[in-house]
């Protein structure tokens, strides 16, 4: 399996880490339309606190009614900036499914294939 990946728009992006958790991690009951929409509504923050602030955040958002069951949020980093000036760029990249374990990375590397680096990148500065 190749682990950097190359987008849409030809840049080789590296999986600098990969968190999976449970998507309803911290609920233990509740209506199940407002645990999946304050879920939704946390992932940023909770990409934040495990991965930091300097990185541009997207979340590829359920296509189901329901929460699936895992999140999985990927830390990329790329070489190649988003703007001239800068030095690289980095985004953290977040989705939702109900896929076991071991088909998260491969699923990523699909994802990235048509995704839209440059809007959601933000570019680092050493």
């Amino acid at each position: 399996m190749n682990m950097n990946p190359t987008t849409s728009s030809g840049r080789s992006v590296t999986i600098d880490q990969l968190l999976v958790q449970r998507s309803d991690l911290g609920f233990l009951e509740g209506e199940e339309a407002l645990i999946r929409a304050q879920v939704i509504q946390d992932v940023a923050k909770n990409a934040r606190r495990h991965f930091g602030e300097g990185s541009g955040f997207h979340l590829q958002y359920p296509n189901t009614d329901y929460l699936p069951e895992f999140l999985v949020i990927a830390d990329l980093s790329c070489l190649d900036p988003v703007t001239k000036g800068a030095d690289c760029s980095s985004l953290l990249f977040a989705w939702f499914t109900d896929s076991p374990f071991s088909e998260h990375a491969q699923e990523l590397i699909e994802r990235l294939v048509v995704f839209d680096w440059e809007h959601h990148a933000v570019d680092g500065y050493y």
